[in-house]
Order: C-alpha cells, then sequence, then structure tokens
C-alpha cells in the first residue's frame, strides 16, 4: 500500500518489485503484502498476479481464535485475568466465550484492532491481576451522515495506508486548502490520526467500521 499511488506516475517502485522478482525469482522466495483492496486495485491496473507463484487471502479471525491469540499473549506475563462486562470496578464478570464473543463483534475478526481494544480496555491492575472490559459496541449511525467525498477520501487511505497532504494532491487531484479542511473534518472526527508530523492514516479503532460501511457503499 505504501509503495504505489493512484495517479499514472505512482507505480514506479511497484515496476521496480516486479523486475526484482521477475530478475530473481529462481534464486529467492519473495513473499509480498497486501491488504485485499489495495493488491485487487493494483492488480486491475497492472497485472501483478501474474508474478506470484500464489496469493493467500487472510480472512478475518473468528471469536475461538481470537481467544487462543489474544489470552496466549496475556498468559506469558503472568498476570491473573479478570474478564468484565463494563468499566466499572463492580461490574459483572463475564465468560470467556462471551467476552470474545463481544470482542469479535467489535474487531470484525481483524486481530490487530482487537489487540488495541484489549490494551484500550484495561481498567485496573493490583499488581498481581488485570481487569479488562469488554469493548463497547459502535453505534455506527453517523456514518451514514457523512458525505460521499468523506468517503471517497478515506478511500484513499485505505488503499495507501499512510497518506500526507502532497500525495493527496496527487491523487485526489485538488488544491492543498481543500484537502487540508477535509483532513482536519476527518481528523476531528477521530476517524483518521496523524501518526507522525503532517502522515495521517485510519483510526485503528474505527478501520473495521470504515471498512464497512465502503462495502456497503460499493466503493471497494
Amino acid at each position: 500500500e505504501l509503495w504505489w499511488e493512484k495517479h499514472p506516475k505512482g507505480f514506479v517502485l511497484i515496476d521496480k518489485i516486479i523486475d526484482i522478482i521477475y530478475k530473481y525469482s529462481q534464486e529467492y522466495l519473495f513473499i509480498v503484502n497486501a491488504n485485499t483492496y489495495s493488491f485487487n486495485l493494483i492488480n486491475r491496473i497492472q497485472k501483478i498476479q501474474r508474478y506470484f507463484l500464489n496469493s493467500i487471502e487472510c480472512g478475518p479471525i473468528n471469536a475461538e481464535n481470537l481467544e487462543k491469540i489474544i489470552l496466549r499473549r496475556h498468559n506469558s506475563s503472568g498476570l491473573k485475568l479478570k474478564l468484565r462486562k463494563n468499566h466499572h470496578p463492580n461490574s459483572l464478570p463475564l465468560s470467556t466465550p462471551r467476552f470474545f464473543a463481544a470482542m469479535f463483534n467489535y474487531s470484525k475478526g481483524n486481530i490487530g484492532v482487537s489487540l488495541q481494544s484489549w490494551l484500550a480496555n484495561i481498567y485496573d491492575f493490583d499488581g498481581k491481576s488485570i481487569s479488562v472490559a469488554a469493548p463497547k459496541t459502535i453505534n455506527t449511525e453517523a456514518f451514514d451522515k457523512l458525505e460521499d467525498e468523506w468517503y471517497l477520501l478515506l478511500l484513499q487511505f485505505i488503499l495507501h495506508k499512510r497518506l500526507t497532504i502532497e500525495k493527496l494532491q496527487k491523487i485526489q487531484l485538488e488544491n492543498k486548502e481543500d484537502i487540508f479542511q477535509k483532513i482536519m473534518v476527518l481528523k476531528r472526527a477521530r476517524l483518521i490520526e496523524e501518526s507522525k508530523t503532517n502522515v495521517y492514516n485510519i483510526n485503528p479503532y474505527m478501520y473495521p467500521h470504515i471498512i464497512q460501511k465502503l462495502v456497503e457503499k460499493e466503493m471497494i
């Protein structure tokens, strides 16, 4: 996603990668990682799939495997664990299956989002154990109030992962001030965040919900 831009001159690095694979694939095994939406679009524009032996699509992780992955990581800490319904100190305990069902519903099976949510919902630590609340279900009705131009901008972040104002100008063919104003709106809405100075990306907690809306709108 970081090595291309959706404009006529945006395939320079992709061409170099393909050239290296073409020259040296008899000696080395190349593993290339990309999100499904970026890869499919790149492949429609420039047929790169022919240079690969195979493509493996990693789908969402189910609740059972989500539980195994997170608990295996937690158990390495040696801390006891208390799973709760919410952040209140006296909240009801949750069974492990119910907790991870809630985690799956929140993250849509995205392991990165699940791990970040796990950390964000640790609300108590007494030196020997941690208390973790189940993530709250997000009300996505507010997404319906976004205009299509905001979705087009969010789509570029899905396709390119991280973007600067300058890169967005090349892709969107808009002036710098207009792009900046739109970025600030999405940033205030916490849909995107500034990861480094003047480098923006999708808020990881919102990523699966933005994907869901873009799929509903048939934009990806």
